[in-house]
C-alpha cells in the first residue's frame, strides 16, 4: 500500500529540505527473524525518512504469506528466502529482487544456521546423515537443497535422507524426543540447541556453496514500474542500513529484541548471518540449478527475469 504524505509530514519526520520533500508510506511483509535486521535499523535510525520513506513494516509468521501479499499490492515490498523466490518466478509470478537480505557467515561449524543433532546421538559428521531423518522448516525449499548438495559434498548420500517439516520453534523438541536424528535450524533457536548440548555437524549454508545469499527483498513488476522512485529510494537506504548491519554488529543485537520478541541477553549471543552488498549471482544460480534438480521448479526460468536492477 502506497500513500504520498504532504510536507508538513515530511517536515515532522525529519526527511527532506525544510520540509519541502514529501514522505511516501507504504507497507513491507517481512518474518520476525535475524535476517530482516537490516530492515529494522533503516526504520529505527530515521534511514527511510532520510530517503523520504515511511514504512510500516507486517510481521508475517512465513513467506508464503508474503508473496500473495506483494501480488495483491498490499505490501510494496517482501521479504523471502532466494530459492521460495525462483519457485514462485517459476509459476508465472512476475516478482523482482529489490535488494539482499541474509547470506551465509561462511564459518564452518559457526554459522546462523545448520543441521544439529543431539549430544548423545551417534551422529558425528555430516556423512552420518545418510539414511536419517533430519527435519527442516519447509519441504522442497532452500534448506534440504542445502542440505543435500552439502552431504554430497561431506560423502554422504543424498538421496537416503527423509526430510520431516516441522516448525522452527517445535524443533528443539522433536530431537529431544528422537521424533528425528537431525534439526536444520536457524538462529535464534540454534543457539538454544546449543544450550541444551546439541552438536552442529553440517554447515549446509557455509559449504559448499560459496558466498550464499539466503535472502531478499523483492516487489512485483508491476508495482515496480508504477512507483520507480520508491524502489529506488528503498534501495539506496537499504544499502545504507546493510552496511551498518554488516559493520556494527551491536546495532543489530540491539534491534533484534524490538521484533523477534527474544530477550536482549539470547540476542547478544546469537551468531549472526551476512548482511550482503548485493545478491551473488553465481549462488543464486547453484540453488536455482539445485531446485531444478529437485523438481521445484515449473517451466523455464532465467535468473535475470527474477533479479532487478541494482540488487545483484
Amino acid at each position: 500500500m502506497l500513500a504520498a504524505c504532504g510536507s508538513d509530514t515530511a517536515s515532522s519526520n525529519g526527511a527532506g529540505d525544510a520540509g519541502s520533500a514529501a514522505i511516501t508510506s507504504l507497507t513491507a511483509g517481512v518474518l520476525p527473524i535475524v535476517d530482516v535486521a537490516a530492515i529494522y535499523i533503516a526504520s529505527t535510525q530515521g534511514i527511510f525518512q532520510e530517503h523520504g520513506l515511511d514504512i510500516d513494516m507486517t510481521l508475517a509468521q512465513g513467506g508464503a504469506a508474503v508473496v500473495p501479499g506483494v501480488i495483491a499490492g498490499d505490501f510494496m515490498f517482501g521479504f523471502s528466502n532466494v530459492t521460495s523466490l525462483l519457485i514462485a518466478r517459476s509459476r508465472g509470478l512476475n516478482l523482482k529482487t529489490v535488494a539482499p537480505g541474509s547470506g551465509s557467515n561462511g564459518q564452518v561449524g559457526g554459522d546462523y544456521f545448520g543441521v544439529f543433532v543431539a549430544g548423545e546421538s551417534d551422529i558425528n559428521e555430516g556423512a552420518d546423515l545418510s539414511n536419517r531423518t533430519i527435519a527442516v522448516n519447509t519441504v522442497q525449499n532452500i534448506n534440504d537443497s542445502a542440505i543435500k548438495a552439502a552431504l554430497e559434498d561431506a560423502g554422504g548420500d543424498p538421496d537416503s535422507v527423509t526430510f520431516v517439516e516441522v516448525g522452527f520453534p517445535d524443533m528443539p523438541a522433536a530431537l529431544e524426543n528422537g521424533q528425528v536424528d537431525a534439526i536444520a535450524v536457524a538462529e535464534p533457536f540454534l543457539t538454544q540447541v546449543i544450550d541444551n548440548g546439541g552438536r552442529d555437524v553440517l554447515s549446509a549454508y557455509a559449504k559448499p556453496i560459496d558466498d550464499l545469499t539466503v535472502s531478499a527483498y523483492f516487489t512485483s513488476e508491476d508495482l515496480w514500474n508504477e512507483n520507480p522512485d520508491t524502489v529506488t529510494a528503498f534501495q539506496e537506504a537499504m544499502a545504507q542500513a546493510q552496511r551498518i548491519a554488516r559493520e556494527d554488529e551491536q546495532a543489530v543485537r540491539e534491534v533484534l529484541p524490538t521484533y523477534t520478541g527474544i530477550e536482549p541477553e539470547l540476542a547478544q549471543r546469537i551468531i549472526l548471518p551476512n548482511f550482503p552488498e548485493k545478491i551473488n549471482v553465481e549462488s543464486t544460480q547453484v540453488l536455482a540449478d539445485l531446485a531444478i534438480e529437485g523438481g521445484f521448479l515449473e517451466g523455464e526460468l532465467n535468473l535475470s527475469d527474477l533479479l532487478g536492477d541494482r540488487s545483484f
